[in-house]
């Protein structure tokens, strides 16, 4: 699933410091979200547990690699880097934007209910 060309990237979102509770970064919308519309497509990247420390830890999503042949694979832990902007994205009780993964792997977030030009997203 694709985004119309208008809507993809930094033209739709605006980094700012935090709006919501006043701490660190946001992102806010430059211009209005239906509800369920993607608002970002982020891949993702492995990074090995090992690799996972200090600052980078509160950024890795818990994920799982696919090892061995048809009929012997097992998913193996791993970690998971999200690139794009999806950690800029506050956790709030009441978010407005949800995300899913991919069949590829990516996360994508959607608007989980109408969203406001100049609003945060949360």
């Amino acid at each position: 699933e694709k985004l119309h060309d208008h809507h993809e990237g930094p033209e739709c979102l605006w980094v700012t410091p935090c709006l919501y509770e006043g701490e660190g970064w946001g992102m806010v919308a430059l211009k209005p979200f239906k509800a369920s519309e993607i608002i970002e497509r982020c891949p993702t990247m492995e990074i090995n547990e090992t690799d996972v420390g200090g600052a980078l830890a509160a950024y890795a999503f818990p994920g799982h690699r696919v090892q061995g042949g048809e009929g012997t694979a097992i998913r193996a832990p791993c970690r998971l880097l999200v690139l794009g902007y999806a950690n800029l994205y506050r956790s709030v009780p009441c978010p407005n934007v949800w995300w899913s993964r991919a069949p590829d792997g990516d996360y994508v977030y959607r608007a989980s209910r109408v969203i406001a030009q100049g609003e945060e997203l949360l």
